[in-house]
């Protein structure tokens, strides 16, 4: 079976339900899989949105071509080799941005600065949007032989934006006493998503409040 368009399919419009049953059944991982069986708030949903964009990052192109009738062609040994120069720049691109994710998500691991760990987790968010874009963007083609016009999405920090002073300074307490929760042991694959998520938020609203701050003179 391809999975590449059912799980481009779910990834266009991600529901729990289903993409836990796409991954009981096609993915590797026990402790996802644990997880989903127990959890299916916010955070186990961003975990397996996660785990499905790298089930389909890690589709074998073989078992394609594997499963082709007898007489046909093999399939090429990239995708889209004879695209126009656009999409081929797409696809670099995408394999950059997924470099870039799997060297940050190191860092995460290993830094000890809060801060630096912010950054970079705030980095990852934005590039697994810049992925998703191309995933559309290669897609369209595909089925079309076009290139998808894209609208221009918010910035990831603009729903924070929309919040008020208390919300905003509650939220990076909660944020902070998560943190620290999961400073000094050591973080499975599980919590990592939601981990990512609050400590990408930190700097952001930082930044928010002291812009505030500095336009209305108030104390954070």
């Amino acid at each position: 079976m391809d999975l590449k368009p059912v799980i481009d399919a779910w990834l266009s419009r991600p529901v729990f339900a289903t993409g836990r049953e796409l991954y009981f059944r096609y993915g590797s991982s026990e402790s996802y899989k644990r997880l989903f069986a127990r959890r299916d708030d916010q955070g186990a949903f961003q975990v397996l949105i996660t785990a499905i964009q790298e089930l389909r990052e890690n589709l074998p192109f073989e078992s394609v071509e594997s499963k082709r009738p007898e007489g046909k062609p093999a399939l090429k040994p990239s995708e889209f080799e004879d695209a126009p120069e656009a999409v081929q720049a797409f696809i670099t691109q995408r394999k950059a941005y997924w470099a870039e994710v799997v060297s940050l998500k190191k860092l995460l691991r290993t830094s000890e600065s809060q801060s630096e760990r912010g950054e970079a987790a705030f980095r990852i968010l934005q590039l697994r949007t810049l992925i998703n874009r191309i995933w559309q963007q290669t897609d369209y083609y595909d089925r079309t032989g076009q290139l998808l016009e894209v609208e221009k999405e918010e910035p990831l920090d603009a729903e924070l934006s929309k919040l008020d002073d208390l919300t905003l300074k509650t939220t990076f307490q909660n944020n902070q006493k998560y943190l620290s929760k999961y400073a000094k042991r050591d973080r499975s694959q599980t919590v990592e998503a939601e981990y990512q998520r609050r400590l990408a938020q930190q700097p952001q609203i930082e930044q928010i409040l002291k812009e505030r701050k500095e336009s209305k003179t108030l104390e954070f």
